[in-house]
């Protein structure tokens, strides 16, 4: 899959569902490899996607503050592939971590002088793809 940066950020499009995948809504996010996590969402967002509460994380951000998160369990369809998913409640921009981006089983590649990046399906040792 390839896809654009957007005002120099590359942004992955995706669906994503909590229990009843009949409210699942599609979002756009920054594909942020300084977030560790797999998903961040504003609880404004989340709400009406029925997703699950599983707990409170803590998280060092940016600036070197903890701050405290919801995490609700949801369910991210991208690439072609359904994987079920973290989803850090939190306000601010709709980031996709690296835990997501290794979950997925594919390399990324940024092009950031040109503005594009690429997902490619991981060789297997002897050149062979893995599916």
């Amino acid at each position: 899959m390839h896809g654009t940066f957007d005002n120099n950020l590359p942004k992955l499009k995706f669906k994503l569902s909590g229990t009843d995948k009949a409210l699942a809504k599609e979002f756009e996010g920054i594909i942020d490899t300084g977030c560790n996590g797999y998903i961040q969402l504003p609880l404004v967002m989340a709400l009406p996607l029925g997703m699950r509460l599983v707990g409170v994380e803590q998280s060092t951000i940016a600036n070197g503050t903890t701050i405290a998160s919801l995490v609700c369990e949801g369910t991210i369809e991208v690439l072609g592939v359904e994987v079920l998913t973290a989803v850090a409640l939190q306000d601010g921009p709709i980031l996709v971590g690296t835990q997501l981006l290794a979950k997925l089983g594919k390399d990324l590649h940024l092009d950031f002088v040109g503005g594009a990046y690429e997902f490619k399906n991981r060789k297997a040792q002897g050149g062979q793809k893995t599916i």
